[in-house]
């Protein structure tokens, strides 16, 4: 009998980190779902908390967490802790080439001046850039393409995704890999199932 309180009480626990650690993720996901896939995490990290914890001081925090995982991720692009390229950071050019600004400001590297790939990307403004150029990065920007996640770095000659032709003067913090956490859609049915089985006598 005391075994069985015992993995209860490992389980709870178990289950209760794992609501806390996904919160965290929801608030750096860079991904389209961006926080909307913690909303179960959300959910079971404050009935847990409400149900273990009597005092209104603990659902409050509880609750503060979830609003703060969310607001964090709405502004996720502006934080500069996280980007520490936005605090003066720049993209450093790896070699002689041509930015091609396109009219919806993305742009692409190219060695020709003459090379375009995009089919239907407006009018184009070339930029001459030599190897070892700075460019200064003024933001960050999210696109989905074929619901995959690209980065892009906010600059005077477009929204550039960095590849083998630029190098980043700072690298994301290790921190937003806690959002890849958020492709596990189902892990909140196991969380579930182990409540399910934590309230079992």
């Amino acid at each position: 009998m005391i075994l069985r309180k015992d993995i209860r009480s490992i389980l709870f626990f178990c289950t209760y980190l794992l609501c806390v650690v996904f919160s965290l993720g929801a608030a750096v996901n860079e991904g389209f779902t961006r926080w909307y896939t913690g909303i179960p995490f959300f959910i079971l990290f404050f009935v847990i908390t409400k149900k273990f914890n009597k005092s209104k001081r603990f659902s409050l925090l509880a609750f503060a967490i979830i609003f703060s995982s969310i607001y964090s991720n709405s502004i996720l692009p502006k934080n500069s802790f996280l980007y520490p390229i936005l605090n003066e950071g720049y993209l450093i050019v790896q070699e002689d080439g041509y930015i091609h600004q396109y009219s919806d400001n993305s742009a692409g590297f190219y060695k020709d001046e003459k090379e375009i790939k995009c089919t239907g990307c407006g009018e184009v403004k070339k930029h001459s850039v030599k190897s070892g150029e700075r460019i200064k990065v003024e933001g960050i920007s999210y696109s989905y393409p074929d619901l995959g996640f690209r980065r892009a770095y906010k600059t005077a000659y477009g929204n550039i995704v960095p590849e083998t032709h630029f190098k980043l003067s700072h690298e994301a913090h290790p921190l937003l890999k806690l959002g890849e956490l958020m492709y596990y859609p189902a892990l909140p049915i196991i969380l579930i199932t182990s409540l399910t089985t934590i309230g079992k006598n």
